[in-house]
């Protein structure tokens, strides 16, 4: 069963998506985070999505912002999930800081809780981090007119 901890409050050091990255490398430990509010529906799909990727998350977080249905249940589910709950609803920013102050590991992504990553999101991503580029990666949303932000684009257009 994964684990449920208190959102932190302090902000770290770094900011955005790289805290230190040795260039030479070769996989980047990436922590996946999902915002989540009201939508047990389509954390499993979300997680699952995740949980089959080619390049391997290190961390996966669900940032639970104070629902009142039953997500940070469902998130609890999977052992490899950490579940981040705000004691009340503070918004998609504060979600978002609250996933970047908990990450540990070198680079993050989010991915919104109604898409599904693409088998090969995380390493598709990869190849652009270690070339120094910010990341471009797409994921299917699973309600029409969803959208999701992963490692820097928005999945309503297709590379």
């Amino acid at each position: 069963m994964g684990s449920l901890i208190p959102a932190a409050r302090s902000l770290p050091e770094w900011l955005l998506l790289s805290k230190s990255f040795d260039p030479g490398r070769a996989v980047p430990d990436i922590t996946v985070y999902i915002p989540a509010y009201n939508v047990a529906q389509f954390l499993p799909r979300a997680i699952e999505s995740l949980l089959t990727q080619t390049l391997s998350p290190a961390e996966i977080l669900v940032i639970d912002d104070d629902s009142t249905d039953d997500s940070a249940n469902v998130a609890q589910r999977y052992p490899r999930v950490t579940v981040v709950r705000h004691e009340r609803n503070c918004g998609l920013a504060a979600a978002r800081n609250t996933a970047f102050r908990t990450a540990r590991g070198e680079f993050v992504a989010s991915l919104d809780a109604d898409c599904v990553a693409e088998p090969t999101w995380l390493e598709r991503g990869r190849r652009p981090i270690l070339a120094g580029r910010g990341a471009t990666c797409d994921c299917r949303p699973l309600a029409a007119g969803a959208h999701a932000t992963g490692m820097g684009r928005d999945a309503g257009t297709q590379s």
